[in-house]
């Protein structure tokens, strides 16, 4: 079972829900449209901390944005920056709030002052992917497409990780 879970609609709809599952050292995007069936259900599997950087722990930045995003955030190192992203609001890799926290020199991490990331605000094939989603049909998402997890083995693990009823 995931540590947590949180549902919210996807962009500029109520119709077309994102379901964001930490498990350990990833999370999950799972899309469900309302109007469609378990199979237009699609999932991807992503790294929290994707080529992190030595401990972040020391970074003040990354434990306040993780208290401030009940846990939902994403740290990942972009060129020579340490960047922390809250995955509640926006899609996956383009989050509405981002922040480069560190600096890396000589292979590790080192505080700066926050320093927020623009947000891109349009991918091609998103607007596509959403009606399609909004009117219950499935549709891969562009960005996301390399990493499709297949739902049927989401649920086998769940199971088997399940305890045993009394």
């Amino acid at each position: 079972m995931p540590e947590r879970t949180l549902a919210t609609p996807t962009p500029f709809n109520t119709l077309l829900w994102r379901v964001i599952a930490v498990d350990g050292d990833r999370y999950l995007n799972l899309y469900v449209p309302l109007l469609g069936g378990a199979e237009t259900i699609s999932a991807y599997g992503h790294a929290i901390r994707p080529a992190e950087p030595g401990c972040l722990a020391q970074i003040p930045a990354v434990e306040r944005m993780a208290r401030f995003a009940h846990g939902f955030v994403r740290t990942e190192r972009a060129g020579d920056r340490v960047i922390v992203s809250d995955l509640r609001m926006g899609l996956t890799p383009h989050y509405v709030f981002s922040f480069a926290v560190a600096d890396i020199a000589g292979g590790a991490a080192r505080p700066t002052p926050p320093r927020r990331v623009p947000a891109v605000r349009s991918i091609d094939g998103d607007i596509d992917w959403l009606v399609a989603g909004v009117t219950g049909r499935a549709a891969p998402r562009r960005l996301e497409q390399a990493s499709v997890v297949d739902l049927n083995r989401v649920a086998l693990a769940a199971r088997a990780a399940a305890p045993a009823a009394c």
